[in-house]
């Protein structure tokens, strides 16, 4: 829905902050020995984590908040988040963060330490 992509792209401005501000930490992992595939990987499983969150937030929200502040205002309507169905949009949200924010993700580890510490200043 429309919600679910404007809250994609929310969390990709949000994340790509995230990454800008933590410049430093990843530059001194690498100079550390921290590879790239295993940088991207602590920073790609921070943004799972995150958004599996906020999915499960939004969905006990919605299961225990918003529905029945609807339902006592007179909207009848059928409860049609079952697991089947929230397990796959959960699936497409995961597909669509992987697609939004690796690409950003990989282009900030794959800078040169030195070019992370002196970019900004």
């Amino acid at each position: 829905s429309a919600f679910m992509l404007m809250s994609v792209f929310n969390l990709a401005y949000v994340y790509s902050y995230i990454l800008d501000t933590r410049r430093r930490e990843i530059a001194i992992n690498r100079i550390s020995g921290q590879s790239i595939l295993s940088c991207t990987g602590v920073f790609y499983l921070e943004m799972l984590i995150m958004s599996t969150i906020g999915y499960i937030i939004s969905l006990a929200a919605t299961k225990l908040v918003i529905l029945p502040l609807m339902r006592g205002g007179g909207f009848m309507f059928a409860d049609s988040l079952n697991i089947p169905r929230c397990a796959f949009l959960y699936l497409i949200l995961i597909l669509i963060y992987s697609t939004v924010f690796l690409p950003s993700i990989a282009a900030e580890v794959r800078k040169s330490p030195s070019e992370a510490l002196t970019e900004g200043d």
